[in-house]
């Protein structure tokens, strides 16, 4: 056990029996928003990477270290020192799993000089206050409570390492839940040689293939498959599915929504704690590099789930060095119903030309539901951007890919095209994109800075054929996707892709196939 704060609210959650008593939640507290509007903020992801460690401060209270909001909990710095040695031996080992099964090869990280961080993982309702429980001892006998505490709770923890294996320099965010089994949430790497790490920029291509998709979670939904053996065989299929889309795209840089980490639904993978983009990159091979942002903690909405991850948010995955990444927490009203999860912009930053002069900015995200809150979140976006110069700066290009939930003619997404190129050239009534199995509208989209417009190919629908079809074939009359007699369709979007020149002098023609 980590700490006895962590071993209480474990057992005050899993309601274990002990000494003829047993740990049982009474009330909670900070679990409604003090206010109902969150207005939005700015998290640099790295970081997190640089926070004081062990040593720094001896107090474990949430209240008076620095919080980071992130996927809809709120992490604290772990500084017991005792507690540090332990994550540390726990994410080295796990680390070096990780390395083995990506770049099958082994690496000794225990005498390597890795820098290592690490948070406790709070749960929050809010986005500002860790959610608290009250918990009690209930005595059989006596009929009474014999002792009461008020603790956060407490999700798991993350860790953030930092490495160097053969002259490159590695940055890694793992996510560990409460039995201490792990997933990947960010794994980069650059060359620590500025020389070679130039000449890997200018061997690059000068043309990228560029993908957005939502991948619908971990659908099917345990409702309709509660034998976890049969949900985890239909949904490896579908992920095969998409892992094969993508791959015939020969995408480098993949822009994903719908991405989950979710405790209760791992698979049969004894050490993973439910990390879907780690199996998707798993399933397509070679070395992605890969950063995973959540968005939404399920967990604040259903009280059942307290003590479990399962998280949703948004991703990207590239064959290209990713820098510099960043996230964008949008603005959320908390009591317009259709405004029900935390929306997030994931970016990163692709160097085009040595001297990081030109620079590619890649975005994924996946807009509200609500129409007014679309509209504050492109309000928002945009006008970072403004505060960054990035809107109009001729060096850095800009992809935006996503699901806006929203249709070209909508307010939110006209916002959004006054400052952005939509790549799709689909007339109204064409290009659809949702539902797969009979699409009706098109909320998918891939956007570039208008001033790059003319580097970026024509948009394109992707993933409109269910596994196993040659051509596309619509299902059978009142069939819907979560049927069993349901074709298998990599997600219930189509996704989106498209060709984009590197260089600022080259221009794409239209006409021709990409």
């Amino acid at each position: 056990m980590m700490t006895f704060f962590f071993l209480l609210v474990v057992v005050a959650l899993l309601i274990v029996n002990c000494s003829g008593g047993e740990w049982v939640e009474l009330r909670r507290r900070n679990t409604k928003a003090t206010s109902p509007l969150f207005a939005g903020s700015e998290m640099d992801i790295d970081a997190i990477f640089f926070s004081p460690n062990a040593g720094d401060n001896a107090s474990t209270s949430t209240s008076d270290q620095k919080l980071y909001y992130y996927g809809g909990s709120l992490l604290s710095p772990v500084r017991l020192e005792n507690e540090v040695d332990q994550l540390r031996e726990l994410a080295l080992r796990a680390l070096e799993h990780l390395l083995a099964s990506i770049f099958d090869t082994k690496h000794d990280l225990y005498s390597s000089q890795a820098d290592c961080r690490f948070y406790y993982n709070h749960a929050t309702a809010d986005m500002v206050h860790a959610m608290e429980v009250e918990v009690g001892l209930y005595d059989h006998a006596s009929k009474r409570i014999l002792m009461r505490e008020w603790q956060p709770v407490l999700l798991g923890h993350v860790a953030a390492l930092q490495f160097q294996v053969d002259e490159q320099h590695h940055k890694v965010l793992l996510h560990f839940d409460q039995r201490n089994r792990s997933s990947l949430g960010m794994h980069t790497w650059s060359s620590i040689s500025e020389e070679r790490a130039e000449e890997e920029v200018e061997q690059h291509k000068a043309q990228l293939k560029v993908v957005s998709y939502n991948m619908w979670h971990n659908m099917p939904p345990s409702y309709l498959h509660p034998q976890v053996e049969k949900r985890w065989a239909k949904y490896k299929q579908r992920m095969e599915h998409l892992a094969d889309v993508i791959m015939e795209e020969q995408a480098d840089v993949v822009l994903l929504q719908e991405v989950r980490l979710d405790n209760a639904f791992r698979g049969p993978f004894p050490t993973d704690s439910g990390g879907q983009i780690q199996f998707l990159a798993s399933l397509l091979g070679g070395k992605w590099q890969i950063i995973f942002q959540p968005a939404m903690s399920m967990q604040s909405k259903d009280g059942n789930n307290l003590g479990l991850r399962q998280e949703e948010g948004v991703a990207i995955l590239s064959k290209r060095p990713l820098h510099n990444a960043f996230a964008l927490l949008l603005p959320r009203s908390l009591i317009d119903r259709q405004d029900d999860h935390t929306r997030v912009v994931l970016m990163a930053q692709i160097p085009l030309q040595r001297g990081g002069e030109r620079t590619l900015h890649v975005m994924t995200t996946h807009l509200s539901l609500s129409e007014a809150a679309r509209q504050a979140s492109i309000t928002f976006l945009l006008e970072y951007l403004t505060k960054r110069d990035m809107a109009n700066a001729s060096q850095r290009m800009i992809i935006l890919g996503g699901d806006l939930n929203a249709e070209p003619h909508e307010v939110s997404t006209q916002l959004l095209a006054s400052q952005f190129h939509d790549t799709s050239s689909a007339k109204e009534g064409e290009g659809f994109t949702f539902p797969a199995c009979k699409p009706v509208k098109r909320i998918d989209y891939l956007f570039v800075s208008k001033q790059h417009s003319h580097q970026a190919g024509q948009a394109y629908t992707i993933g409109e054929k269910a596994k196993g079809e040659d051509i596309r074939v619509e299902p059978p009359e009142g069939i819907g996707m979560l049927d069993d007699e349901s074709p298998i369709y990599a997600s219930d979007h189509f996704g989106v892709a498209m060709s984009v020149l590197m260089h600022p002098r080259e221009r794409i023609d239209n006409n021709d196939e990409l």
